[in-house]
């Protein structure tokens, strides 16, 4: 890779594109899709997992689940 292709990787704030969240076509919008995806409809089991698992962090699921559509 030479130094032009290189500067064409980073962003006028300096940070590297590919890694930044606005940077839709790289890592973190594709990881994002994808958890998206595979998570489906976990909200119902998430409010199920409060009590039967004992474990309130499931109750965060849903602010979990618009972090991860912020991202995507």
């Amino acid at each position: 890779m030479n130094k032009n292709e290189l500067l064409d990787k980073f962003g006028f704030c300096g940070l590297l594109c590919e890694k930044c969240f606005a940077y839709d076509k790289e890592q973190i919008k594709i990881h994002a899709e994808q958890l998206k995806k595979n998570l489906g409809e976990f909200d119902n089991y998430a409010k199920r997992f409060v009590s039967l698992l004992e474990e309130p962090l499931f109750e965060k699921y849903p602010d979990f689940k618009e972090f991860i559509i912020f991202f995507w």
